[in-house]
């Protein structure tokens, strides 16, 4: 029989790998309700996994840290010139013009604590 914890950790890992090294599929608030633990606890076991299942590419490896969720991310800087950090994985898409357009997502996006920042 396993425990909360364990379950949590599994579920995490499985997200981990699914979304290529990212935690885009949760959020900390279903996470929080459906396994009762704090989200301070939930995000410092995200970290964990994230240290411990760090992608392949020695590039990435040496890539800065998301303070809350341990993913790796690469800063860049938003229209205003703000600094804003990025997912360092490179999407393609075809524009709407029938353009390949090539560039980061921003971490917001897959950061399960995005709103714990834009405080």
């Amino acid at each position: 029989m396993t425990t909360k914890l364990e379950e949590l950790k599994e579920e995490l890992t499985k997200d981990h790998w699914t979304w290529n090294y990212s935690w885009r599929g949760l959020r900390l608030d279903l996470l929080e309700k459906r396994y009762k633990l704090p989200r301070a606890e939930i995000l410092s076991i995200m970290r964990e996994i994230a240290h411990a299942l760090d992608p392949p590419d020695e590039e990435i490896k040496r890539l800065p840290r998301c303070r809350s969720c341990g993913m790796r991310i690469v800063w860049g800087k938003s229209e205003e010139g703000k600094a804003i950090p990025l997912d360092p994985k490179i999407l393609h898409i075809i524009s709407a013009q029938g353009q390949r357009v090539s560039g980061r997502e921003s971490h917001f996006v897959s950061c399960p604590n995005a709103e714990g920042h834009r405080k």
